[in-house]
């Protein structure tokens, strides 16, 4: 999947309709804290990994 240059993590979590709260951000082998999504600016050529969780039962 292609980004604009200068997407956040936030942005690219909103742009794909999920929720904050309910995603795990993995960039470059990195997890990255929830309170840092809106300033973790992502490079040409990050590997980001998004985790949701999903309730159930």
């Amino acid at each position: 999947m292609e980004i604009q240059s200068g997407t956040t993590i936030e942005g690219l979590i909103l742009g794909m309709d999920l929720n904050p709260d309910t995603v795990v951000v993995e960039c470059d082998g990195q997890i990255v804290l929830r309170e840092e999504y809106g300033n973790h600016v992502l490079n040409t050529g990050s590997r980001v990994e998004l985790i949701r969780f999903v309730g159930g039962g």
